[in-house]
């Protein structure tokens, strides 16, 4: 299926795409290829997102005549079987047949420009799986982490990450057989860049994004910090999230 449309402000054609990666599976991509392409850029979601997310930023490098390339990993977005419950898949096959995949749709659309890898969370992780990762002139890593685990933000990122990974992950599977979206997850502004509507017009962006999905609700997990300028918006407080830290061997009495 291709379903295009023509950008008239920056001649800059918008392609709505299937390609099958090398197993066959049927991936959804968005192609979108000035008239003159100086680079192309290869776009890898972070887990979960679907490409949607980065089309605004696609869009902003096409106007400026870079060809983009964005898609979504099998089971994400658009790429989904018709059951995903039944659905049988393994983190590496994201890069080792998806990512290399989309690199050959990008290239045969753009053919003899450098091709730049612009790749956020996991889709950073996953490039030693792309067999034809040679092909890309260089990468550009956004929020990649590193495994040391122990220099996240201590005890609070550990704590959610467990949390996720051995209850709701695994609860929310064996009801549904995947992970559904979830909420807002919070964040902070750096200090030098307070007081300026950062996190407002964030708030305002993502919004528009969950109405625009046909989602009614919409959480935060959110600091003290940022509890004032969400009231403002409407957002109530339903309950409250306390850090815990564990001992080995400490004893602690809890009064009722």
């Amino acid at each position: 299926m291709i379903v295009s449309a023509m950008n008239d402000v920056n001649k800059t054609m918008e392609t709505e795409v299937t390609f099958s990666a090398a197993d066959g599976f049927e991936l959804a991509g968005t192609l979108l290829l000035p008239d003159q392409p100086q680079a192309a850029v290869l776009i890898s979601s972070a887990t979960g997102f679907p490409r949607d997310f980065y089309l605004p930023f696609a869009r902003y490098g096409a106007a400026r005549g870079t060809a983009c390339f964005l898609y979504d990993y099998r089971g994400v977005g658009t790429s989904v079987p018709k059951s995903l419950k039944s659905f049988k898949t393994d983190f590496p096959d994201w890069g080792r047949l998806d990512m290399a995949a989309a690199l050959d749709r990008l290239i045969a659309a753009a053919p003899g420009v450098p091709v730049i890898h612009i790749a956020n969370s996991a889709g950073g992780h996953l490039v030693g799986f792309m067999p034809n990762h040679d092909k890309i002139t260089r990468h550009v890593f956004i929020g990649v982490g590193f495994g040391t685990w122990w220099t996240h933000r201590f005890p609070k990122q550990q704590f959610l990450d467990l949390f996720f990974w051995w209850i709701y992950g695994p609860m929310k599977l064996a009801m549904k057989g995947y992970i559904p979206a979830g909420g807002l997850w919070g964040g902070s502004t750096l200090p030098d860049y307070r007081k300026q509507g950062l996190y407002t017009g964030l708030l305002a962006v993502r919004a528009r994004e969950a109405q625009a999905r046909g989602r009614r609700f919409l959480t935060v997990d959110a600091s003290p910090m940022s509890r004032p300028i969400l009231e403002r918006f409407g957002f109530v407080t339903i309950a409250m999230a306390t850090e815990c830290v564990w001992q080995p061997g400490a004893t602690q009495t809890v009064d009722e």
